[in-house]
């Protein structure tokens, strides 16, 4: 519909720089006319002529971007043993936390809500372990999201749970986990991720105990019943150095590899000890996968599987192979 006099502004501040620049004319609907000299008044040549909203000449676009890319050559991203990202509310400490971690300033720290806006990586050593180190930002979600910002921040938490390993989820002692940070379970839950619950800020509680506190949060969820809990302070550093620990154990627990000979050990047990019915027999029980450790259990009859049965099985292989805080599958077949 023509330049404006933000066009004429936003054009000088590019021109003024040395970074390549794509000229694009939108909302050009099916070759319609338009003030060509009002558009080259802005010094530009070469415009890409598109219609956004009908996805007219979007190809052209791409392919004039790509073109301009520069080829990286000899660049090999590090190799890493696992990631861990962390999430939590917006002011819960994360990066303060991450800069105790990683030992520098290198997020900012501030009072003010949504500081941290982009995901920031680090790959850091602890243990002979190399750990890549995802920090996002804090995520609050809105019935109305009017800024920007809370709809990449959940997009970017998403993301990261998705592509770590392990979950670090941080939040308020005082608060508890919110209702933002509780809706994200059901993605742990759903990529079956293992998950480390870090308590900050427990140096600002008073009168409490920390097994009375874990009580009550675990309440909240039968999900988080078997993960583990630690309780810190990012600010003065209590218990900080002990994430990397727990990290690394949950990871061995993540990648465990069971032989088939010591489950069907657990098998003969559950087969005999009167915890499931005597016409359901496990015949055979073998390690398919990792990360999660999944199995799979022949029975004499799916059918007379019940969901408690189904559970029951479950709780047996992670308590009997120390696998707390990781989320198992586990395969009924019939033989």
């Amino acid at each position: 519909d023509g330049i404006t006099a933000e066009d004429h502004h936003l054009a000088d501040i590019v021109k003024q720089g040395t970074t390549p620049c794509i000229f694009v004319v939108n909302k050009v609907d099916n070759e319609q006319y338009y003030d060509q000299n009002d558009i080259y008044s802005l010094g530009f040549t070469d415009p890409v002529e598109i219609s956004a909203v009908h996805g007219l000449a979007i190809d052209v676009l791409l392919d004039r971007i790509c073109a301009m890319i520069p080829e990286v050559t000899g660049h090999t991203p590090p190799a890493v043993d696992f990631s861990l990202c962390i999430i939590g509310e917006p002011n819960a400490g994360k990066s303060t936390l991450l800069n105790r971690l990683l030992q520098e300033e290198r997020a900012i720290v501030s009072e003010i809500a949504g500081t941290t806006r982009d995901s920031i990586e680090e790959v850091i050593e602890h243990g002979g372990c190399r750990i890549r180190l995802i920090d996002t930002a804090g995520i609050k979600r809105k019935r109305k999201v009017h800024d920007s910002t809370s709809v990449f921040s959940l997009s970017r938490a998403k993301e990261a749970i998705r592509k770590s390993d392990i979950v670090l989820v941080l939040f308020d002692a005082e608060k508890g986990p919110q209702r933002d940070t509780r809706a994200l379970f059901e993605f742990i839950e759903q990529w079956k991720k293992t998950v480390l619950l870090v308590v900050n800020k427990w140096d600002l509680v008073k009168g409490v105990e920390m097994a009375q506190y874990e009580r009550e949060l675990k309440e909240l969820n039968a999900f988080l019943r078997y993960l583990p809990v630690l309780f810190i302070s990012a600010l003065n550093g209590r218990n900080v150095d002990k994430i990397m620990d727990h990290a690394i154990t949950l990871w061995k627990r993540y990648t465990a590899d069971i032989k088939t000979s010591i489950l069907n050990d657990l098998v003969a047990r559950l087969n005999n000890d009167g915890t499931l019915p005597s016409h359901l027999k496990i015949k055979y029980m073998t390690q398919i996968g990792h990360k999660p450790p999944s199995f799979m259990a022949f029975v004499n009859s799916k059918k007379i599987v019940t969901d408690n049965h189904y559970h029951h099985i479950i709780n047996q292989v992670v308590e009997t192979f120390d696998l707390n805080g990781v989320q198992i599958n586990l395969i009924i077949k019939e033989s």
